[in-house]
């Protein structure tokens, strides 16, 4: 619309010469407006871009793959600005918690400063944030993974989290932690197609509840939606 209005505003400049000795107020205003809207643009192009381009960051929530632990998974997410992590290299051992400054720069893209001494490595790992992926500087890259893994948001829980992951090729584990510093409960379930069944009891819920797995989001019987994050 903006765009649109400017360049009339130009072809009406450009075209003084045809206007008759009358119409010298008139071009002196067009004159005033297009000056106004080409300072105007200046400010609306120029001051929020390095908002914009961090917004438009690449999300780095979900569920990789490191393949220096092929069997193992990272569960990766941010809260109130911190990057966190949870590890485990490979079914039955210890799961860590990394947690990790993030830096997000006007077309530097966002970088993750990792501590990894829980696992016996440094405190200030570089990790770089692209679409899809997370890269270290060794080479290292996790890969995200598609489908219903990932970390899930409730609005019935704002401040809290639900990370789904497939522990088989229709096993699903359910971690949800309803608010910092509230207890961590994982669930079980299974998918096949475009549900998933959950049992809840662990959480007071039911055992066989359905949802549906749509496009980044699961949806339940109550309406109540889970988007991925």
């Amino acid at each position: 619309m903006m765009k649109t209005g400017f360049f009339s505003l130009l072809l009406a400049a450009s075209s003084a010469s045809a206007f008759s000795p009358q119409d010298t107020s008139r071009r002196q205003f067009l004159g005033g407006v297009a000056s106004t809207a080409s300072t105007g643009i200046a400010v609306v192009l120029s001051q929020p871009l390095s908002a914009l381009a961090a917004d438009a960051a690449p999300s780095f929530s979900g569920i990789f793959t490191d393949p220096n632990h092929p069997q193992g998974w990272r569960a990766v997410r941010e809260e109130n600005g911190v990057a966190i992590l949870q590890l485990q290299d490979e079914p039955g051992a210890e799961i860590f918690t990394i947690k990790g400054d993030v830096k997000k720069g006007a077309g530097s893209g966002t970088t993750l400063m990792l501590d990894l001494s829980p696992k016996g490595g440094p405190k200030d790992v570089p990790a770089t944030v692209s679409e899809g992926k997370i890269s270290f500087p060794d080479g290292n890259s996790w890969k995200r993974l598609d489908g219903v893994d990932g970390v899930y948001s409730d609005p019935n829980h704002p401040e809290g989290y639900r990370i789904v992951r497939k522990t088989a090729k229709d096993a699903v584990s359910v971690t949800l932690q309803d608010a910092p510093g509230a207890p961590v409960v994982t669930v079980i379930g299974s998918v096949s197609g475009d549900k998933i069944k959950l049992d809840l009891s662990p959480k007071g819920g039911p055992k066989d509840l359905v949802a549906s797995i749509g496009a980044n989001k699961i949806t339940f019987p109550d309406g109540n939606s889970w988007p991925k994050l």
